[in-house]
């Protein structure tokens, strides 16, 4: 699995980072390992950085993530999320996940730049602070491999 992510307690925060492709058991693993973190809170906001996966599951799927969160995640939890992404696939998904979830405590917004993230998320982070992490996040997947 190449996705990673990054819990920042002192900001409310957790950033993923995914890379490769994406099936629905290995998100499930890499969200289940997320949840388990002894950090982990299912009130903080989240950035997934889409940017370099590949979904490997059918579009008509997407609401089998939300089933998943629906049964580990308070999702009545008001936070934002940001699901950032590069490829019109990914934003295709994305904004079926997005749709998905509508009408739940988590406000999801696509966004195709660093600075429409932080803006949206309203986070203390500077897009050097995030560049920096991103990186490093990157350089975590690549020792995954």
């Amino acid at each position: 699995m190449q996705h990673v992510f990054l819990i920042l307690p002192s900001r409310s925060l957790i950033i993923e980072s995914f890379a490769s492709e994406i099936d629905l058991p290995d998100y499930i693993a890499f969200k289940t390992e997320q949840i388990s973190h002894p950090d982990f809170d299912s009130g903080f906001d989240v950035l997934s950085d889409l940017r370099w996966a590949e979904f490997a599951f059918p579009p008509r799927e997407v609401h089998k993530l939300v089933e998943f969160f629906k049964e580990n995640v308070d999702l009545e939890a008001h936070r934002k999320g940001c699901l950032l992404t590069f490829e019109p696939m990914q934003t295709a998904y994305s904004m079926l996940f997005k749709k998905h979830t509508e009408g739940k405590g988590v406000s999801w917004k696509v966004c195709t730049t660093l600075m429409e993230s932080l803006a949206w998320l309203n986070d203390p982070l500077t897009i050097e602070e995030l560049e920096v992490t991103l990186a490093e996040l990157k350089e975590q997947r690549e020792r995954k491999i």
